[in-house]
């Protein structure tokens, strides 16, 4: 096979570490959310973090992050709910596909999850903030 083939034969694309494409969706999304939110948001680098969510620092919330294609949403939700329910947390989904804005599924009125746009998570994480604390002043978080 000429060097130009990655290993399923095809030219000109290379394979994806999906552990690699993971981790930089974490990086992306931290970044972001320590933008918006005003408090400095961490990856968990933890190896033994299967318990924790992907991304720390933010009170009351177990947040995972996926970078995928195929959308496996009831997975991934159930994923977050058990991790969340071992630290009282409140379960959130952040996601996105190749050249698509980031998305996240967020608990419903009826406790189901609901898939909702970056700005609607955003403000309700906002809203949970304000309430844990009195007043949404992130220099205190």
């Amino acid at each position: 096979m000429s060097g130009d083939h990655n290993m399923y034969g095809s030219p000109g694309k290379k394979p994806v570490n999906s552990r690699a494409k993971g981790a930089r969706a974490e990086r992306e999304l931290s970044k972001l959310l320590t933008d918006e939110l005003g408090v400095v948001v961490t990856r968990n680098t933890d190896p033994r973090h299967v318990s924790k969510g992907d991304v720390l620092c933010i009170p009351g919330y177990s947040i995972e992050v996926k970078r995928r294609e195929r959308l496996e949403r009831p997975t991934w939700w159930k994923q977050a709910v058990r991790q969340a329910a071992l630290h009282q947390a409140e379960a959130i989904v952040f996601y996105r596909q190749t050249r698509k804005p980031w998305r996240a599924l967020i608990t419903g009125q009826d406790g189901q999850w609901v898939d909702v746009e970056w700005d609607t998570a955003l403000d309700q994480m906002r809203d949970k903030l304000a309430r844990l604390f009195g007043v949404y002043q992130p220099e205190f978080l």
